[in-house]
């Protein structure tokens, strides 16, 4: 069960350390911010306009992201394979195909997702920006 918990637990410290890392490179000024358009038309966005935000959109997503500092990239590539190398440990113990050993790890799993999980962002889901991996490999 500590396993699955501690899954959990790297995903949220995952989360946390990079909206760290971003709040202090849009601080630095390396962050792209999206200005958002106001509709004409008395409120009403044409199809015109429409498509030339879906192009905007489409070439922003291209080109996204900005360099990492060397330290924050070493502390994300950690975390990154402690959660490879746990998820694929997880795997190997579901393989031994023993009943109560995957039960306990779904039931860590979920302790694990109901006490780091606590908290959401309503825009990021309904955005459709949500990481639901779940417990994948990676």
């Amino acid at each position: 069960m500590a396993l699955g918990c501690a899954f959990e637990y790297l995903r949220d410290l995952q989360r946390r350390v990079d909206q760290k890392i971003a709040i202090q490179l849009v601080q630095s000024g390396k962050g792209k911010n999206v200005v958002s358009r106001r509709p004409q038309n008395g409120g009403r966005i044409t199809l015109e306009e429409e498509e030339q935000d879906e192009l905007m959109l489409s070439s922003l997503k291209a080109d996204r992201g900005v360099d990492v500092p060397f330290g924050s990239r070493v502390l994300r590539a950690s975390l990154y394979g402690a959660s490879v190398f746990l998820s694929f440990f997880l795997m190997l113990v579901f393989m031994t195909y023993n009943g109560y050993l995957i039960l306990a790890t779904v039931l860590g799993a979920a302790l694990g997702h109901y006490i780091y999980g606590g908290r959401m962002d309503p825009d990021a889901v309904l955005g459709g920006g949500l990481e639901t991996k779940g417990m994948s490999c990676h």
